[in-house]
């Protein structure tokens, strides 16, 4: 059942994917597509992401969770909940460094021993990567190509406000693109809801992250 759950989110994410590129062909070349991409780093909290996970299963919301290996080997259950429902699990390190401070060894085992946690767990390997505090350089590029190296276009900074409001507030304040968030803060659990009901009345789509680097959804942010 959770098998056939996860196909169906990512069969339904795909289809609304393919559905608005064909849409945006009638657009202006710089006219920004409706997407939003709610991304949730540094978990998984035992607590929270529980929590969240509730609220997207409600609202029918895919999300990407970038998560820390070390917090993944601790919860391995919350990881594998998020992935059966079908969210995309990024890679976020093991420890959480500023990896341009590092070594490409250190670099490249910081990812390998996250890639393995969360393969053990989900039986995949993430398709995308975001360094902590979004430090990247060509060295750790390198050592993360093939794959993307995620940066955001709206940063909440609900880490430093730890207020609801706020950050409902910020995560809304442009036109989608992909939004930054922690799942390990209950001010920024309570504020999900009310962002889901703002992008909704907007008409905008939510995807994973997996499906942003495929289909290139919003023009917002260079990816490369």
């Amino acid at each position: 059942m959770a098998l056939h759950r996860r196909r169906l989110m990512l069969s339904l994410s795909a289809l609304a994917m393919c559905s608005a590129t064909r849409a945006a062909w009638a657009q202006a070349d710089d006219a920004p597509l409706p997407h939003v991409a709610l991304t949730f780093d540094d978990g998984p909290h035992p607590e929270q992401t529980p929590r969240l996970l509730d609220i997207l299963d409600r609202e029918q919301v895919p999300a990407t969770f970038y998560v820390i290996g070390s917090c993944a080997e601790r919860s391995p259950d919350v990881v594998r909940q998020a992935f059966l429902a079908g969210h995309d699990i990024g890679n976020h390190s093991w420890s959480h460094p500023i990896l341009t401070r590092l070594s490409s060894e250190a670099v490249e085992v910081e990812i390998s021993r996250t890639d393995d946690i969360l393969m053990a767990i989900n039986g995949e390997r993430p398709n995308t990567i975001r360094a902590p505090y979004g430090a990247t350089n060509d060295e750790v590029r390198a050592v993360a190509w093939p794959r993307s190296m995620m940066l955001w276009d709206v940063d909440t900074n609900d880490w430093r406000s730890r207020n609801t409001e706020s950050v409902a507030r910020e995560a809304v304040s442009r036109r989608g693109g992909v939004v930054l968030m922690h799942d390990i803060y209950p001010t920024t659990i309570a504020a999900v809801p009310s962002i889901i009901r703002e992008y909704k009345a907007r008409g905008f789509r939510f995807v994973t992250m997996s499906s942003y680097v495929e289909w290139q959804a919003t023009d917002a942010i260079d990816l490369a």
